[in-house]
């Protein structure tokens, strides 16, 4: 175990619009229940079971805090945990996050980032991404790409180009660095007015090189009903 303190960001205020059914800010995705657990509270076990994780900070909206707090007080878990409320992008809520991590004791040194909506990370997952980070500052899971990829036309569909996906990575969470790169990060981009898709892009503007650690296709982002089946069948099979 390293000597940095590390806190774990969980991104969990966002509602989902793409799972369908009846989806709301009162009933998120990530309060869908996946086998006998709200979906957001499968990767927290992972995070509270980690070595390395010192606290957390959960991340919800308003709608869902009091129910996810009473969850957390239910663990009776020794770790500090966090739950506050997001803003209204996920850039905005994990920025929120990281402002909250500097109350921890001990301050935390580096930051792991991760989608509630990814509920299949494991322990082992999050061990190794906490050492790259520690190492290199700046790390993001992802997994290589084992489709060719193709450059489409969006109104004709016609292909424009054949990528090579030797250099093709899929993008994942948990990602992370040192708390004040990513601070200063964010900082920057409230500045001016900009927004990225993930964290190591938010790293990547302000001029860090981030180092990929590759990471297991299942760690799928559940966007869809159907990405719910796929891990209830996972998660039921991950033992055998």
């Amino acid at each position: 175990m390293s000597n940095n303190p590390v806190v774990a960001i969980i991104a969990a205020a966002g509602e989902g619009s793409r799972f369908g059914l009846d989806i709301s800010k009162e009933n998120p995705k990530q309060c869908r229940m996946l086998l006998d657990r709200p979906l957001y509270m499968w990767s927290l076990g992972e995070f509270i079971s980690s070595a390395y994780i010192n606290s957390i900070v959960l991340i919800g909206n308003e709608y869902i805090l009091e129910s996810m707090q009473n969850q957390i007080d239910a663990l009776q878990c020794d770790k500090t945990i966090d739950v506050i409320c997001g803003g209204t992008t996920r850039q905005q809520s994990v920025y929120l996050g990281l402002k909250r991590a500097l109350s921890h004791t001990p301050c935390p040194t580096h930051v792991l980032i991760h989608d509630a909506a990814r509920p299949l990370i494991t322990t082992n997952d999050i061990d190794s991404m906490v050492r790259e980070v520690i190492a290199s500052g700046a790390a993001t899971m992802a997994s290589v790409v084992p489709d060719t990829v193709k450059r489409v036309d969006r109104d004709s569909l016609y292909i424009k180009e054949t990528l090579n996906r030797d250099e093709l990575y899929l993008a994942q969470t948990p990602q992370g660095g040192r708390l004040d790169w990513l601070l200063d990060a964010h900082q920057s981009l409230v500045l001016k007015g900009k927004e990225v898709t993930d964290d190591a892009a938010c790293l990547e503007q302000a001029g860090h090189r981030v180092k990929v650690v590759p990471g297991s296709r299942f760690n799928i982002k559940v966007t869809h009903n159907e990405d719910m089946e796929i891990c209830r069948y996972i998660l039921s099979n991950r033992s055998l």
